[in-house]
């Protein structure tokens, strides 16, 4: 018997049946597999113990309970509620962006008090960093213009673990476990969330989550956790502003949703010289956002550019209009990377957007034109100082 497939070969029936026996049988050893490592994960130690005779596994509260109930000093770390110890918030932003940078800002904050990113800082604190990205010498370069003096009882931060953030293995979740134990930190990073959880599925999202808290359901307070995560690359027709920044976390929703606090760092320019960043809070689940600011990148902290105004919250026009573009070119033509950036500072929209409104074959492609690689207004509308 001959069966024709694409009228171009003929395969054996016998072959053919073959051929998909074999795959139905890769298939269902690749499936087994897979729930084997599923099963290995979540039961390779004893369930959790139930509570002690005595002490619900639910607590049930009156209005007027919740009404007067008021949250310790001790367990309030950062901001209107930003970061309180027992609950995970996100540090989210591109590849290189500076979220590492700003995980340091954060355990510097704690050991000295100052404010991190205009968040008041209401205690000092000690900051445990788990991470995977920064070699020995990558961290000193962090840590070369700060007094560490000052630090060194506030901050541990490792070196690359050899086997990575491998809290699938019990050993290494024990390990953790006593660093903890023995620092005692009231803020522990995880520093990338990429390391965790190695696949987008919610499941592995679960899991990664199970596990963290695992290594912290012995501790009667446990630390805030903080998890550092990419962001992914905005679409070319997408404008993400504000709270719709939260969108651009990558992998499961549950990185957005489980956190009780989120904050986004952007670069302001692709400009590979400019230093300056945009930090946004873009979810706050216990208070305010609190405003969105530009900030300079330098070792271990950020220093605040108060004249360069970013926030979509300052923005007092709805559309970009022909004046905004005749006040950025008043005093004659600009590179157009001058351009965006004036336009930004001066109407508070994004850099995506400034881009699409100066391209010659933008909004205003009649009223703007290009010489020696300069952009000109030829509008000819005036302006009003």
């Amino acid at each position: 018997m001959i069966i024709e497939i694409d009228n171009s070969r003929n395969i054996d029936a016998d072959e053919q049946s073959e051929q998909i026996e074999n795959k139905n049988e890769t298939r269902a050893v690749e499936e087994m597999e897979t729930k084997r490592l599923i099963a290995e994960l979540l039961l390779d130690e004893p369930p959790k113990k139930m509570p002690v005779k005595g002490k619900s596994l639910i607590e049930f509260f009156t209005p007027s309970e919740l009404k007067n109930f008021h949250l310790s000093k001790e367990l309030l770390l950062v901001g209107k509620s930003h970061i309180i110890m027992g609950e995970k918030f996100v540090i989210g932003g591109a590849p290189g962006v500076g979220k590492s940078r700003a995980a340091v800002g954060l355990a510097v904050a704690g050991a000295t008090g100052k404010d991190w990113f205009g968040l008041q800082v209401h205690r000092k604190f000690k900051t445990m960093i788990l991470q995977t990205e920064n070699s020995q010498y990558r961290l000193k370069q962090e840590f070369t213009d700060l007094d560490c003096g000052s630090l060194d009882d506030y901050v541990r931060i490792c070196t690359p673990p050899n086997i990575g953030l491998a809290f699938e293995h019990e050993e290494f979740r024990d390990c953790l476990a006593e660093a903890i134990s023995d620092f005692k930190p009231d803020v522990l990073v995880i520093d990338p969330w990429n390391r965790v959880a190695m696949d987008d599925k919610q499941r592995d999202y679960y899991t990664a989550f199970q596990m963290i808290d695992r290594v912290l359901s012995p501790l009667e307070i446990p630390p805030a956790v903080g998890i550092v995560a990419h962001t992914r690359k905005p679409k070319s027709d997408e404008h993400v502003e504000g709270r719709g920044l939260l969108n651009l976390l990558s992998g499961s929703h549950m990185l957005g949703s489980v956190p009780r606090a989120v904050f986004i760092l952007r670069s302001f320019t692709d400009d590979t010289e400019d230093d300056r960043v945009v930090w946004s809070c873009v979810k706050n689940n216990n208070g305010d956002l609190g405003e969105e600011a530009v900030w300079k990148r330098r070792n271990g902290l950020f220093d605040p550019c108060s004249d360069v105004v970013s926030s979509t919250r300052k923005r007092s026009k709805k559309t970009i209009e022909e004046e905004d573009i005749a006040k950025v070119f008043e005093q004659g033509g600009l590179d157009r990377q001058a351009a965006i950036e004036k336009l930004m500072a001066l109407t508070g929209y994004c850099k995506s957007t400034c881009y699409e409104v100066l391209k010659l074959d933008g909004k205003f492609k009649d009223k703007i034109k290009e010489e020696d690689g300069r952009l000109y207004w030829i509008g000819g509308k005036s302006v009003e100082n």
